[in-house]
């Protein structure tokens, strides 16, 4: 720590239920430690990223893997999070659709088109869904 930063130079982090890995580095600076702001980077070929039980009170839940990189940047109240990346073997992400006429009125997935001019520039950009599972 210096001046009120915590730097953290390329580390190797795991998980401990799937025992995969990627590399987190950056800083985390505060204010009286009080007021926080990340700036995290995260890189990866395959990471455990989600691993969550379905419940009534969460909008989505499962078990997801990715190769990519993901960077965490804001003050804690007010985060971005954005991630460039493809899921990996293994991944069961589940939106659960009962109260929600359509999925893209839901609000809850946004497909976003990095596509310039017609050129797309960004050829990570597939979204891909193992298994929806949508109740009645």
């Amino acid at each position: 720590m210096k001046n009120r930063t915590f730097k953290f130079l390329p580390t190797t982090i795991t998980d401990v239920d799937q025992n995969t890995k990627g590399s987190l580095f950056g800083s985390i600076i505060h204010y009286k430690f009080k007021k926080w702001y990340l700036n995290l980077n995260i890189d990866t070929d395959n990471l455990l990223v989600l691993n969550t039980e379905e419940d009534e009170e969460v909008q989505y839940y499962g078990t997801a893997f990715m190769d990519g990189t993901a960077t965490i940047k804001g003050y804690t109240d007010q985060l971005t999070i954005n991630v460039e990346g493809a899921t990996m073997p293994g991944t069961e992400f589940i939106v659960p659709l009962s109260d929600v006429s359509t999925i893209g009125d839901s609000g809850l997935i946004n497909f976003v088109s990095l596509a310039e001019n017609g050129v797309d520039r960004n050829n990570r950009e597939e979204i891909i869904f193992d298994k929806l599972n949508h109740e009645k």
